[in-house]
């Protein structure tokens, strides 16, 4: 991304005095996603904190339909939807890919989306991913007592691609926080709250599965779903 788009994005971000840039309207929203697009693909490092749903840079097209279609996107628009979504992925697979930590709940394994045969697709592509070596899967179970998980799921993104203007938490590293909701999309941009997520995250790794562990536990669930069908 260049120093103009950086620019432009800052000066949404920045430009109301703000401490965050909330996207109500549709046009808003469209306005904000494009902005995260730009950041995830020139994101050194991306931390998806995910209670009940895979997170998009890790869906299927399976998934990712699934999800549409329940959702009640437009069946016209679904298809270029999904090539959109896959198309993100490439930050994470490029030969300088970004590293990946996904913190996923284990309510986001359960809820049968797109029914068995859709679940096992994604539950083997989870597999697949998590054993790229810039990608960290992290499994969080249930019945570990409160945690920030449960409040909701955020990205987290960090880059060193920025111009000098707008390099915050670290000398060379500006970071981001997104929440989505079902009517709106929170940018979170200011020192205190990033730091205050980056330290939900911290907590959140105290109560989740190893990488070790997280891996079994993927392949443990691919061989009962196998094994049910």
């Amino acid at each position: 991304m260049d120093g103009d788009r950086y620019d432009e994005i800052m000066t949404l971000a920045y430009g109301t005095g703000e401490p965050q840039w909330v996207a109500t309207t549709l046009p808003e929203q469209r306005q904000q996603m494009s902005a995260y697009i730009d950041w995830e693909q020139n994101a050194d490092r991306i931390v998806e904190v995910a209670p009940l749903l895979v997170p998009g840079l890790l869906q299927t097209s399976d998934y990712i339909r699934a999800i549409m279609t329940a959702g009640g996107v437009p069946t016209g628009e679904i298809a270029s939807r999904i090539t959109s979504r896959i198309g993100r992925r490439e930050v994470i697979m490029k030969p300088a890919p970004a590293d990946l930590v996904v913190l996923l709940g284990c309510g986001a394994l359960n809820q049968g989306v797109g029914g068995a045969s859709v679940a096992l697709g994604q539950v083997r592509h989870l597999i697949e991913m998590a054993a790229r070596p810039n990608v960290e899967l992290r499994i969080v179970p249930d019945h570990r007592g409160w945690h920030p998980g449960l409040e909701g799921a955020f990205a987290l993104i960090e880059s060193s691609s920025t111009t000098t203007a707008v390099r915050r938490n670290q000398a060379d590293r500006a970071s981001i926080v997104f929440v989505g909701t079902r009517r709106s999309v929170l940018m979170l941009h200011q020192d205190d709250d990033v730091g205050a997520y980056a330290r939900a995250v911290e907590k959140i790794v105290k109560v989740a599965l190893s990488c070790d562990e997280s891996f079994k536990y993927l392949d443990s669930l691919r061989n009962r779903m196998e094994n049910a069908q």
